[in-house]
């Protein structure tokens, strides 16, 4: 049977940095535990706020902000995004990316926000690397095999690779994929096979059984 691998897309490189000038426990202790949070925009709104994926911090909380400076040293700071899904407007807090056609390291600072007994104070400080766009993507091979590493919309996997290495290496996961469904549907058979082998017994037993305690039974009204 096809084992679908779900892939997702996953951070290179990490790095965080604790601030402890906040004099505020509980936000100390949250900041030693935040991560930050990678959402594509056509996982939650279809791209339709114009970004091609979202970088955030999770756990969140209201009283913080965060600020994304990329590897060029251009700033965007966090807002309150807003869409509507099934009906029902939803909101989440980050800061929207274009698409990086390269590998892309962002440094995200998390600070205080007037909410909170920290305003302005920086908390805490980590790096997220996004892998670059991945242009095999629109292959048909893509469409067929999604879950497949080279098929991810962000991915290193690709780098410098050929389009025939890329057919060849697709080609033969095409094929054992193809294998994996014809031994399932053989398993199928077989078992088909062998329930016939143990219903048609069965099934004379019973009818043998049924005409036996008719006759009984009609011999039984006879007296």
């Amino acid at each position: 049977m096809r084992k679908l691998i779900i892939i997702s897309v996953i951070f290179l490189f990490s790095f965080t940095i604790v601030n402890a000038s906040c004099n505020n426990n509980d936000l100390n202790e949250w900041a030693t535990k935040v991560n930050v949070k990678f959402t594509l925009s056509s996982d939650i709104n279809e791209g339709k706020l114009g970004y091609a994926y979202f970088l955030t911090i999770e756990p969140y909380r209201s009283d913080i902000k965060i600020k994304v400076i990329d590897s060029e040293g251009n700033k965007a700071n966090g807002k309150t995004f807003k869409y509507t899904k099934d009906d029902k407007e939803t909101s989440f807090y980050a800061v929207g990316c274009y698409n990086n056609l390269e590998e892309e390291t962002y440094t995200i600072e998390v600070y205080g926000n007037d909410k909170s007994k920290c305003n302005n104070q920086l908390l805490k400080k980590l790096t997220y690397t996004v892998p670059r766009f991945n242009r095999m993507i629109n292959m048909e091979y893509c469409a067929k095999f999604p879950e497949h590493e080279l098929c991810q919309l962000y991915t290193n996997a690709t780098k410098d690779m050929s389009m025939k290495e890329f057919n060849d290496i697709m080609a033969s996961y095409e094929k054992a994929h193809k294998k994996e469904d014809n031994s399932f549907i053989e398993g199928v058979i077989n078992l088909l096979k062998y329930l016939i082998y143990i219903l048609i017994p069965f099934g004379i037993i019973s009818v043998i059984y049924v005409k036996k305690i008719q006759k009984y039974n009609k011999e039984e009204k006879e007296k």
